[in-house]
């Protein structure tokens, strides 16, 4: 049996376990300058930050992928405005990301904004990365990410030297109509079922997700739960075997071209409301539809002309059997927040104190993934 720092499992010979749990720091803290990727949200009632990436330099370029995180902190200081978010990466470690209005770097088309950070966690923080990334002209980030396929669609991918669109949803039983999409992932390879599940797949067609609260065994009965049904949702997926998905392009992605990926947020009776990445190794552009995602054989770097960017994203309630489907359904759901972006007040941190206490939900407009019937 083997821990995976990187992507947070137990590896045994013949199962890739994924990890859940959250919310342990390692007492042996040490101090790290990086960069955080995140964006500023607002859903009925309440704002957030959402962290997307959080990148490091030393001892090489690597980057991590939030799992949790903890609603924001912000102070506005004599000297400036200081955010502070607590995140949740690989193995429960738990990472505290200080960042300032003085230390905004950039924008990004996906109405993220990029930080420099200072980071408070564990030793040998590398051994926890997801991927490694370059940093391309004008402080763009390309993440390293794989898609898997048969040998047979990977050939035909790097001969035409384009991807044809995805018209899925993530959960992968609606066909999009204003969009479509190309997937990728940061996991290497696709070796076991669970693997599978991690994409939003699943070889018996079907995921299950646990209601906050629930008092459930480990072992879920397969009829759907059973006795605990009203508890755990059985969300259909797509039908696959890991046999398609032995041949795998890596390629380098630019961040700030991304789909934002969804989240579940988590309110614990009498604890700290905290919020989870629903699908935290799936990434995908999304691109006006009838049209295909070009990229370069020689460099393996993508043209973004075709690439959408819907500014919202779906935050699901896990208290409820509804909001644990939201996620993954996209069409049926109330749960969203919209992304604010804030190119006329400087950067987010200045946005916070200037609109403060307004609804900033109806403020904001966007338009939505809308489905096929």
């Amino acid at each position: 049996m083997k821990i995976n720092k990187h992507f947070n499992r137990v590896e045994t010979d013949l199962a890739h376990l994924y990890m859940s749990n959250a919310g342990e720091r390692d007492t042996r803290e040490e101090r790290y300058s990086g960069f955080l990727k995140c964006k500023l949200a607002h859903g009925v009632g309440f704002s957030i930050i959402v962290p997307d990436l959080i990148l490091l330099e030393q001892p090489s370029l690597f980057w991590i992928q939030p799992l949790f995180f903890l609603p924001n902190l912000f102070t506005k200081c004599d000297d400036g405005i200081l955010g502070r978010i607590y995140v949740d990466i690989s193995c429960s470690q738990t990472l505290r990301v200080d960042f300032r209005n003085e230390g905004f770097v950039r924008r990004f088309e996906d109405g993220s904004e990029l930080f420099k950070c200072d980071i408070v966690g564990p030793p040998d923080l590398h051994e926890f990365s997801t991927g490694v990334f370059e940093w391309a002209a004008d402080t763009r980030i390309l993440l390293h990410l794989y898609h898997h396929t048969t040998q047979e669609t990977k050939q035909s991918i790097l001969q035409e030297e384009q991807f044809r669109l995805s018209k899925w949803n993530i959960q992968g039983n609606k066909q999009i109509q204003n969009a479509g999409c190309v997937y990728f992932t940061c996991l290497p390879e696709i070796l076991q079922d669970h693997d599978l599940n991690q994409i939003a797949m699943a070889i018996d067609g079907r995921i299950l997700a646990v209601m906050d609260g629930a008092d459930i065994p480990v072992t879920v009965p397969q009829n759907g739960g059973g006795p605990f049904a009203n508890t755990v949702l059985e969300i259909p997926v797509y039908r696959e075997s890991t046999l398609n998905r032995r041949s795998s392009i890596q390629l380098r992605i630019d961040a700030g071209q991304l789909s934002p990926q969804h989240i579940f947020r988590h309110a614990p009776p009498a604890q700290q409301v905290f919020y989870e990445i629903t699908r935290p190794f799936i990434y995908r552009l999304t691109c006006a539809p009838n049209t295909h995602w070009h990229f370069d054989p020689s460099s393996f770097r993508g043209e973004y002309a075709n690439v959408v960017h819907f500014d919202y994203i779906v935050i699901g309630f896990a208290d409820t059997l509804e909001g644990l489907g939201a996620p993954f359904d996209e069409e049926n759901t109330k749960h969203t927040a919209k992304i604010q972006r804030t190119d006329a007040y400087g950067n987010m941190l200045d946005f916070w104190f200037s609109e403060a206490n307004n609804d900033h939900f109806s403020r904001v407009s966007k338009e939505q993934m809308s489905f096929e019937q």
